[in-house]
């Protein structure tokens, strides 16, 4: 695999950082957050939730980051955490919700021009897959946007694979009928 700049920065980055360079580390961190934020929203569905799943993953990623023995492998490394700690909070609102009995709320739009983009087939998507359950949602996201198999999502959800595809299979079933011209996420003319 042929390393650009960018690769290279990064790799120099996590070298500094395992050697205690504060500004490094900052840096590093600092390169990487948008990624992080904008896959943690995708996957919570809630800007609160991603917020805490991106902190708590950067707070593990500074403590831990002298024990990756591979700097190349940094991105995938960073992103694997990330992923456990969005699992976790999807984990722990469940228990919430089942103890508790009430449905965790569906996050609003960022925006009102996200509600008028009705036409649009990605931002029927997008919203298909905000609809579903969190851990459907993630599962979905994993999946296919990440492209991890479900070998991969077990590991980082603690979750069994049979429950997996069960999970997938329904949340494939929601997000096709969501998105048929005559479902439920297409208005009638």
């Amino acid at each position: 695999m042929k390393r650009g700049p960018k690769q290279i920065h990064q790799e120099l980055l996590v070298l500094f950082a395992q050697g205690g360079d504060e500004a490094a580390l900052a840096e590093l961190l600092r390169l990487n957050l948008p990624a992080w934020q904008a896959r943690a929203r995708f996957i919570m569905g809630s800007q609160a939730d991603a917020d805490d799943a991106v902190q708590d993953a950067c707070m593990t990623i500074a403590r831990s980051v002298r024990k990756l023995t591979d700097p190349a492998a940094f991105g995938a490394w960073a992103n694997q955490i990330l992923s456990r700690r969005c699992a976790d909070i999807v984990r722990k609102a469940i228990r919430v919700r089942r103890t508790h009995s009430n449905a965790v709320p569906k996050p609003a739009p960022d925006s009102p021009a996200e509600t008028t983009q009705q036409c649009d087939e990605s931002s029927n998507l997008r919203r298909a897959i905000g609809d579903l359950p969190p851990e459907q949602r993630m599962i979905v996201v994993m999946h296919y946007l990440e492209q991890r198999s479900l070998k991969q999502i077990a590991r980082i959800t603690r979750v069994p694979v049979g429950t997996l595809k069960s999970r997938l299979f329904t949340a494939r079933k929601t997000l096709a009928a969501a998105l048929e011209p005559t479902g439920p996420a297409r208005s009638k003319p």
